[in-house]
């Protein structure tokens, strides 16, 4: 089987990448850039790579190269807090650069499954009582990420119905694993305490607000369940991936303290607190469960811990 994964440099895309070779399929991927390729150097030379601007056009030159049975559309702008500063270019990037990778399909590769990752934001704050989410649940995105993937995943439908595009579109919840960058929560507060740990700052963890919760799952699940929902799920469908439970920030904090080789303390930021966050947020994964049998198999613990030993081996320079 031949796979095309966008964005493989990314966090997901590199661990799917890992997953799919393991499970002995022919990868190949795009990135944006040749100057971001870390993710990916420990399996280089066993993965075909171009690269490629969702922003720009040649998507019908690579599809048509790669021949793809399975897309996995993992590139994009991911990045919440960043979307409200250039809200124009996670749309442009995020929906835009959906279609022009959905015409050159349609196009070039008519039979391929094309599996569209979308995102828990797309739910937008739901009341308590509405909780777990399933995909039935009320759409009503209220930052520009969350609009920007809820575009995408009505375009890809679109293209499953008018011209009967293999599409099947995934909601990730939020998760977190090795190699996750600094921006995101998990990764954030894992590097504050290896930074401490080895006296590169004060043992101080700062944080924004310690009451949103969110279903965190491991990546290493998510991109298994990627595979199975591309593979196995029904074309023109949406599946939610998720834990099905959900973590204060606070609980996070108090997992970390305790894995912590010194002691720290938490300390308030105004300006690590979201203008909007979601209170809480979980989903349920039954739909996915039973198409598929998907269901998360890592614990919580080593997936913190995974994330904080990770942090341990970074050089003192990515610590600061």
């Amino acid at each position: 089987m031949r796979a095309l994964i966008t964005g493989i440099n990314g966090f997901a895309g590199s661990h799917l990448a890992r997953l799919l070779l393991g499970e002995g399929w022919e990868v190949w991927g795009t990135a944006r850039s040749a100057g971001s390729l870390d993710r990916v150097t420990p399996f280089r030379d066993r993965v075909r790579m171009r690269r490629a601007d969702l922003t720009a056009k040649g998507w019908e030159e690579i599809v048509a190269e790669a021949t793809p049975r399975v897309v996995f559309h993992l590139a994009g702008r991911t990045s919440v807090p960043a979307s409200w500063e250039d809200p124009l270019a996670t749309l442009r990037t995020n929906a835009t650069g959906a279609a022009r990778l959905l015409e050159a399909v349609r196009r070039q590769a008519p039979e391929a499954r094309v599996l569209l990752i979308g995102s828990c934001e797309e739910y937008g704050p739901a009341p308590r009582a509405e909780l777990p989410l399933t995909e039935d649940s009320r759409l009503r995105p209220c930052t520009p990420y969350g609009i920007s993937k809820l575009c995408q995943s009505l375009l890809g439908l679109s293209y499953a119905r008018r011209w009967g595009l293999g599409v099947v579109v995934v909601r990730s919840f939020s998760y977190t694993g090795p190699g996750q960058d600094r921006r995101h929560l998990v990764p954030d507060l894992a590097r504050q305490v290896a930074a401490a740990e080895r006296g590169l700052g004060p043992p101080v963890l700062r944080v924004g607000n310690l009451a949103p919760r969110r279903d965190l799952g491991d990546v290493r699940d998510v991109v298994r369940g990627y595979l199975l929902a591309a593979t196995g799920g029904r074309v023109g469908e949406v599946y939610n991936l998720a834990t099905g439970h959900s973590r204060s920030v606070a609980e996070v904090l108090e997992s970390l303290r305790r894995l912590a080789r010194v002691p720290v303390r938490v300390e308030q930021e105004a300006r690590r607190v979201r203008a909007v966050d979601l209170p809480d947020i979980r989903g349920d994964a039954g739909k996915l469960r039973e198409a598929t049998g998907w269901v998360p198999a890592i614990p919580w613990e080593r997936s913190l811990a995974d994330v904080l030993e990770h942090w341990r081996t970074r050089p003192a320079a990515q610590l600061r």
